[in-house]
């Protein structure tokens, strides 16, 4: 397994990965976040390969509410740790900023406060009905 960041001149090279393995969930923010038009938003996307295969993605935004965070995992390969890997990856990637979530999709939320432990810079974030 390993992560790679795609930020600057590679996030467009990112988003075409997650979207072309649907490293997303859809009709939620990632969705809006791989879209082109986001792409100036994009801070960085971490990419999570099982060999040559993208099985998760992290992203980071920095719009009107701060530097907000999302991650996803495909079904098949979720509970074996991969999406607290790529949080806590990207949260030692952004140490001078102070990275956002809020609640997603059904178990967001548990994962998010499950995987901050011993992470300073990241915490919760009260958007309401944002998403």
């Amino acid at each position: 397994m390993k992560i790679k960041k795609y930020s600057n001149d590679k996030i467009g090279e990112g988003r075409q990965i997650c979207n072309k393995h649907r490293l997303y969930v859809p009709t939620w923010s990632f969705t809006l976040w791989l879209n082109p038009r986001y792409e100036d938003f994009l801070k960085a996307i971490y990419i999570l390969f099982d060999g040559e295969n993208p099985i998760g993605s992290c992203l980071v935004l920095n719009d009107s509410y701060g530097v907000n965070v999302g991650v996803f995992v495909k079904p098949e390969h979720r509970n074996r740790g991969f999406g607290k890997k790529l949080i806590r990856f990207a949260a030692r990637n952004n140490k001078d900023q102070q990275l956002n979530y809020d609640k997603g999709v059904d178990g967001s939320l548990e994962f998010f406060e499950k995987a901050k432990k011993n992470l300073d810079n990241l915490q919760r974030a009260y958007y309401g009905e944002f998403h």
